[in-house]
């Protein structure tokens, strides 16, 4: 059963990975805009102006990523028991935002998948440098302008 578990996981990061090179190449494939370059890095604002506009998908979103942020403001506090409450409740909010949106909204279901799929065991340290906090940046705070982790 290990070794099925192990299968799991191994297929869970190979998925997030790759739904983070994913909207990494679709950013630097851009829309056509002549006047910046993909090696340009974005800045917050500019994130928060190209995230979703709100709706009951993206306000679903917004709590979940919040959950997940909480989750590692737990872990940096050292409260475990916090963070793994989160952890599955946030794991559970992004599945049901993939379920739901299936068919209807592609990139929210996959956006809300590559969360719940990395949220399957806490990060390790360092926390903000985990596949957990890189994936948060793509999908929550560079997709719906969630806060960014500090650290």
């Amino acid at each position: 059963m290990g070794d099925d578990m192990g299968s799991i996981k191994v297929k869970r990061t190979a998925a997030a990975l790759a739904a983070v090179a994913l909207v990494g190449f679709a950013a630097a494939c851009g829309g056509g805009d002549d006047t910046t370059s993909a090696a340009e890095p974005g800045t917050a604002a500019e994130a928060t102006a190209a995230a979703k506009a709100p709706g009951k998908g993206n306000a679903e979103m917004l709590a979940a990523c919040a959950d997940v942020r909480k989750m590692f403001a737990a872990l940096d506090g050292g409260d475990q028991a916090t963070a793994k409450s989160l952890m599955t409740s946030s794991y559970g909010a992004f599945k049901k935002i993939t379920d739901a949106n299936d068919g209807k909204d592609p990139q929210l279901a996959s956006n809300a998948e590559a969360m719940w799929s990395i949220l399957d065991e806490l990060p390790v340290a360092p926390i903000h440098e985990s596949i957990q906090a890189e994936v948060y940046g793509i999908d929550c705070v560079r997709q719906y302008g969630a806060p960014a982790l500090q650290g």
